[in-house]
C-alpha cells in the first residue's frame, strides 16, 4: 500500500495526469471547432474520466504537500501554488454540480424574471384518481454519445416504466404511405411569421401553437380543436368562429364556433389565429422520423426521442420533440384512466427580481449591415427591497446581482428584443477567483524569495549573462571602430567567399551564448539567429551556412555582406521595380 500512495503522490504521476489534462482540453479545442460547443462538452468537459482526471490531480497534488513536505518556510511558494490549484479544481466542480446557467428574453417595453435552463430534462405529469405527480430528470441526449434512459417511476401505489426506443437528431417528420397504416391529415400552419409543418394521427391529440387540435379521440373535450373523419370526408369544430377564405375570388367567409364544418384540402382556414392549410389527407399511412440535414434554410428542427410507456401491462408509444434550449410541447396520452404529460427539453424557471427591457441598441461597421456591438438598456426591479435601477448589458460589461450574472449573448430578429445568457454560480466562481488570487499571490512570492528556482536559476546564469554582455561589447566595438569601418567599406563586394566564413564549430559554440531577447526572455544566440535568418532569407541555411555563421560574420565583417542579396523578396511588383528576376 506505501507503494501505490508513494506513486499516486510523485511527481512523476502529477506530471503524467497534467500532459494527459493538457492533451485532453487540447483534443477538446478541436472537438468543438469541428462538431461545436456541445460537442466539446459531452465528450471531454462533462465526461466521466475528465471528472476523474481532475479529482485524480487534487489528490496527487494535496498528497505531494505531505510527501515532499512543501509546507516548509523554504518550500512556501511551491505549496501555493499547489493550494491554489487545488482550490480552483473545487471552485470548477462547485460550479459543475451546483451552478444554473439559462438563458433571458426580454422584448422592449416589457420586464421578464424567467429564465430558460441551459440543461434539457425529462418532466413527467401524471394524474392519476384526482392527485397530481410529477417526475423530473436532468437528460440530454446526443448524436456525439451512447443513449440510454429507462426508469421506474412511482406515483402513490402505482408506478410506470418509460424506456428509450430511439434518438433522431435534427428530426423532422414524414409520411410514408403503409397498407396497414392509419389517417393522417398533413397541413401547414402559419403565424407571427413562423410556418409549421404538421402531421396529426388518428386518435392524436396535439398541442399546435396555443391550441390543442385532436383527432378523432375518444377524449376530445369542448376546449379542442376537433377534427373528424366522417364517410371518408373531415370535418372540424372549434370553440371560436373559423375564417375561411375561398381560393377562387378570394372572398372570406366566418364559420360558427361549436359545430362542425367540412374541411377541404387545399383550402386556407383561420383558427384561433393560425392560418391553416390541408396539405393531403391519407387514409392508410404512418410517420417516420428522418434527421433533417443541418443546412436546411427551415431546419431549425429539435431533437426527437421516442419512449415506451409501460403502465399495468399496456405499452404506449411517444414521440417526445425538444432538447437543449428549447421550452418543449408535451405528449399526451391516457392509459386505463391515468393521463400522462411527457416532455424532454428544458425548463422555465423563475427568479426573485425581474428586468425591464427599455431599448435595445444594435451597431453597425459603417458601409455594412454587420453588427459592430449592441447593447441592453434596462430597470433591474426588486419589489423586495423596493430596488429600481437602471443597468447597461453590453460586451464584457455584466449585470451583476443577488448571485445571478446576466451577459449580452444574442438578439431578436426585429431588433426589437434581447437575449441574455445567465449564470448562477456565487459560490463556484467566488472559489474559483480566490484560487486564481493565490495564484498569482505565489507568482509574485516565487520572483521575490531569495531561495526559489527562480532566483537559484537567475543566480546561476548571471555570470553568463554578464561574460556575454562583455562580448558582445568588444566585438561590437571592433566592428564599430573607425579604422575596422574603414578597412570593410573599402573591401570589394567580392571580397567574400563563403568557403572563409567563420568555422562552423566556433560558430556552434557561439550559439550557446545566452542574450535576452525583445520580451525579456533568456534565450541561446542561436535561438536568436535562426529566427532572423528564417525571417529575411525564409530559409534555415544561407549560401551553405548554419544561421550561427550567418549572424557572426555579419557581426564580425559587415562590410563583406552588406552587398550580399540576402532579402527575400516575394511581391511581384516589388520584383519589377527593383529589377529583380526570378
Amino acid at each position: 500500500m506505501k507503494k501505490f500512495f508513494d506513486f499516486l503522490f510523485s511527481m512523476q504521476f502529477s506530471g503524467s495526469l497534467m500532459l494527459v489534462f493538457a492533451a485532453a482540453i487540447g483534443t477538446a479545442t478541436f472537438v468543438e471547432n469541428d462538431l461545436g460547443t456541445l460537442a466539446a462538452k459531452l465528450l471531454v468537459y462533462e465526461a466521466f474520466w475528465f471528472e476523474l482526471l481532475l479529482l485524480l490531480m487534487s489528490i496527487s497534488m494535496l498528497g505531494g504537500i505531505f510527501k515532499y513536505k512543501l509546507y516548509k518556510r523554504k518550500k512556501y511558494t511551491v505549496l501555493i501554488f499547489h493550494i491554489s490549484f487545488v482550490i480552483i479544481l473545487i471552485g470548477s466542480a462547485i460550479t459543475r454540480y451546483g451552478g444554473f446557467e439559462g438563458t433571458m428574453m426580454i422584448r422592449e417595453g416589457s420586464s421578464s424574471n424567467e429564465i430558460i435552463s441551459e440543461s434539457s430534462y425529462i418532466t413527467v405529469n401524471i394524474e392519476h384518481q384526482g392527485q397530481s405527480y410529477q417526475y423530473d430528470k436532468k437528460k440530454l441526449f446526443s448524436p456525439y454519445k451512447s443513449n440510454s434512459f429507462d426508469k421506474e417511476i412511482i406515483f402513490g401505489n402505482q408506478s410506470c416504466q418509460l424506456s428509450l426506443i430511439d434518438f433522431v437528431p435534427n428530426a423532422a417528420e414524414t409520411i410514408v404511405e403503409d397498407p396497414n397504416g392509419y389517417p393522417v391529415i398533413s397541413f401547414v400552419t402559419v403565424g407571427k411569421g413562423n410556418r409549421q409543418n404538421v402531421f396529426l394521427k388518428l386518435g392524436e391529440i396535439k398541442m399546435i401553437g396555443n391550441y390543442i387540435f385532436s383527432f378523432e379521440n375518444p377524449n376530445a373535450e369542448e376546449t379542442h380543436v376537433q377534427i373528424k373523419l366522417e364517410e371518408g370526408a373531415l370535418k372540424v369544430k372549434a370553440p371560436f368562429s373559423i375564417g375561411f377564405t375561398s381560393m377562387n375570388d378570394g372572398t372570406t367567409t366566418t364559420l360558427a364556433a361549436y359545430e362542425f364544418h367540412p374541411l377541404n384540402v387545399m383550402k386556407l382556414y383561420v383558427i384561433g389565429g393560425k392560418q391553416l392549410v390541408i396539405k393531403a389527407f391519407y387514409p392508410k399511412a404512418k410517420t417516420k422520423l428522418v434527421t433533417a440535414p443541418v443546412d436546411n434554410p427551415r431546419g431549425n428542427y429539435n431533437s426527437a426521442v421516442v419512449m415506451n410507456l409501460n403502465y399495468k401491462g399496456y405499452d404506449k408509444e411517444v414521440v417526445l420533440f425538444g432538447g437543449k434550449g428549447f421550452l418543449a410541447e408535451p405528449a399526451k396520452t391516457e392509459i386505463n384512466g391515468t393521463k400522462f404529460e411527457i416532455y424532454y427539453g428544458s425548463k422555465m424557471s423563475d427568479i426573485p427580481f425581474s428586468l425591464y427591457l427599455k431599448d435595445f441598441q444594435l451597431d453597425r461597421y459603417p458601409g455594412s449591415m454587420s453588427p459592430s456591438s449592441f447593447a441592453s438598456e434596462v430597470t433591474l426591479i426588486d419589489e423586495r427591497v423596493g430596488l429600481r435601477e437602471d443597468r447597461r448589458i453590453f460586451m464584457n460589461n455584466i449585470l451583476n446581482y443577488d448571485g445571478y450574472r446576466f451577459f449580452q449573448a444574442q438578439y431578436d430578429k426585429d431588433e426589437k428584443g434581447t437575449i441574455l445568457s445567465v449564470n448562477h454560480d456565487s459560490w463556484g466562481t467566488n472559489v474559483s477567483y480566490f484560487g486564481y488570487f493565490i495564484m498569482a499571490l505565489g507568482m509574485v512570492l516565487n520572483f521575490l524569495h531569495k531561495d526559489s528556482r527562480f532566483r537559484q536559476l537567475m543566480r546561476a546564469s548571471s555570470k553568463k549573462v554578464a561574460s556575454i554582455a562583455i562580448i558582445i561589447g568588444f566585438t561590437t566595438l571592433g566592428i564599430l571602430s573607425p579604422e575596422t569601418t574603414q578597412a570593410q567599406h573599402n573591401m570589394p563586394p567580392q571580397a567574400f567567399n563563403p568557403s572563409n566564413a567563420i568555422h562552423p564549430d566556433h560558430a556552434k559554440e557561439f550559439g550557446k551564448l545566452l542574450v535576452l531577447d525583445q520580451k525579456g526572455r533568456i534565450e541561446p544566440i542561436h535561438t536568436l539567429s535562426s529566427e532572423i535568418l528564417r525571417k529575411v532569407t525564409k530559409k534555415s541555411e544561407f549560401l551553405g551556412l548554419t544561421s550561427d555563421q550567418v549572424f557572426l560574420g555579419i557581426l564580425s565583417n559587415p562590410g563583406a555582406w552588406q552587398s550580399i542579396p540576402m532579402i527575400k523578396v516575394s511581391d511581384n511588383e516589388l520584383k519589377r521595380l527593383l529589377g529583380i528576376k526570378g
